[in-house]
């Protein structure tokens, strides 16, 4: 399996576009997959330039509702004329984020949500044999405290969200587990216990973001709890791959505490997870 990040907050080449956001290009069990867009246009340039074939995607996965994962559909849809793209389906509802007392629409583009090409779904699914989606997942540990300026509006009224919208993407190619989630903002923690409720066993990998940064406010997890999380990680004996909303500090924080068991991923970087044959 070889996944080659689209898009991160940072950078390992110039030439390459960083931004917000978060997109990973995935070849697995023979299919070529897009999890997360990035904000805009970007993860085209960055796919060009790293010589990714967009219009030969076989399909798409976003992982929630929020502008700087899904905000590239509309630019997929114009680039790839066969894919389908598969959301949960409450991703297309008012999601705001507040920012210094204003509440900012982060949602993705209303008008999308009727293209024949989306597949929306609130329970989990199978999309091939190998690929598989979950989501609902039960917040009992460390919901992110960093959440708490992201709401939903529901009748006129701004609340909390819960992210009902989140979904996570589970690969199992011959021998390997790789769980994908885009910010974890359901907690982590929870999206690996979810994880080990469903299959009773924890994920060989995991890719994504953790979410114990808001760049909204410029606020982290705190100490204690980025050292809660990293002393469970160990325990799941998963090797951990993140970036985007965990925050370069909280990853700092994680890797002295994990060593080898997580690194950090940019745009233009490239994990290959040997998988042996059955």
């Amino acid at each position: 399996m070889k996944i080659t990040t689209l898009i991160e907050n940072t950078k390992i080449e110039a030439a390459l576009y960083e931004e917000h956001g978060l997109s990973f290009y995935i070849e697995a069990n023979g299919k070529k997959i897009l999890f997360d867009l990035g904000q805009g246009e970007s993860f085209l340039h960055n796919a060009k330039y790293l010589k990714k074939d967009i219009g030969n995607v076989d399909f798409v996965y976003i992982s929630h509702g929020h502008y700087d994962h899904g905000g590239g559909l509309d630019s997929f849809l114009k680039n790839n004329s066969k894919a389908k793209v598969y959301l949960n389906s409450n991703s297309f509802n008012d999601f705001y984020s507040n920012r210094n007392g204003i509440k900012h629409y982060i949602g993705l583009k209303k008008e999308l949500i009727n293209n024949e090409r989306i597949v929306l779904s609130k329970n989990d699914y199978e999309i091939y044999n190998g690929f598989s989606s979950f989501c609902d997942v039960e917040i009992k540990d460390m919901f992110p405290s960093t959440n708490k300026n992201l709401f939903e509006l529901v009748d006129n009224c701004y609340i909390n969200d819960t992210f009902k919208h989140e979904q996570y993407l589970v690969i199992r190619e011959n021998d390997k587990y790789i769980l994908f989630s885009g910010c974890s903002h359901r907690g982590i923690i929870n999206i690996v216990e979810g994880f080990y409720k469903k299959f009773g066993f924890y994920p060989n990998v995991v890719v994504g973001g953790f979410h114990l940064y808001n760049k909204s406010n410029n606020e982290y997890e705190s100490d204690s709890n980025i050292i809660t999380l990293a002393n469970y990680l160990i325990k799941t004996n998963a090797t951990y791959y993140t970036g985007h909303c965990t925050g370069l500090l909280a990853y700092k924080k994680l890797k002295d505490k994990m060593k080898e068991k997580i690194n950090y991923i940019s745009t233009g970087s490239v994990i290959e997870i040997e998988v042996k044959n059955e």
